[in-house]
């Protein structure tokens, strides 16, 4: 994972099949340390996997996910990844179960990890990316729209 992150460091965009697999690195990691308290679900659409997107910017979506609601319970927690087309936009979902935002998004003290992810987007899509974090029924999910673009 260090060494992904490493060569990544001056890469703006992957494809989105490339950024799975340093989510994959990460997420086999926590799945040691959590066992069978952490379930992982992938929902890819097709087509999908070849769509330029932020490198490394699902790792700490999934670090956020795994400290505030997977750690937070002692109830076995689902993280649920969802990818689709949507009228030439690529709409990324990252969810967990666990314990719900306490207040609405914009009013959250957002850390390091967060703070970061807005700042990519906006520098390199501007007003056409869109970025929400909510609550949603028992989960809690980050949502990314970006425009669809092929590597």
């Amino acid at each position: 994972l260090l060494r992904l992150t490493i060569d990544s460091a001056e890469v703006n965009e992957v494809r989105l099949s490339e950024e799975l697999e340093y989510l994959d690195r990460y997420l086999d990691i926590e799945t040691i340390r959590f066992g069978d308290r952490l379930k992982v679900e992938r929902h890819i659409a097709a087509g999908t996997l070849d769509a330029a997107v932020p490198s490394f910017f699902l790792q700490p979506l999934a670090e956020n996910a795994v400290r505030h609601g997977i750690g937070q319970s002692s109830e076995p927690g689902v993280i649920r990844l969802v990818t689709e087309l949507r009228q030439n936009r690529l709409r990324i979902e990252l969810s967990n179960s666990g314990p719900r935002l306490r207040a609405p998004f914009n009013e959250l003290k957002h850390g390091v990890g967060l703070t970061n992810t807005m700042a990519r987007l906006r520098e390199l899509y501007g007003d056409a990316s869109q970025f929400t974090l909510n609550n949603r029924e028992n989960d809690v999910v980050a949502i990314l729209e970006i425009p669809y673009r092929q590597l």
